[in-house]
């Protein structure tokens, strides 16, 4: 079974605009909740997620079927990349 790429996308968003309010405002109690988020996703699989779950509800109804196959510019960014050389030890 594939992954809609969109969904992990949407979780990953959602995280960051709660990240941003805690920075904003420094709610320990918005952290919190959001380290919850984090555990039911790891006690209960990502399929099972509160953001998976939202998606899943209330987005992915409305979309249209994602798109197969690699965007174009990955293939030229990993090259870009193995260029790059790699000072490691």
């Amino acid at each position: 079974m594939d992954i809609d790429p969109r969904g992990p996308r949407f979780g990953a968003l959602i995280t960051m605009v709660v990240f941003a309010l805690v920075l904003i405002f420094g709610s320990v109690w918005l952290l919190a909740a959001q380290a919850v988020v984090f555990a039911v996703a790891t006690v209960f699989g990502m399929r099972n997620a509160p953001y998976g779950l939202l998606y899943r509800w209330l987005v992915r109804p409305h979309l249209g079927p994602p798109n197969d196959g690699p965007r174009p510019h990955t293939a030229v960014h990993r090259r870009t990349l193995r260029m790059i050389p790699s000072h490691t030890r």
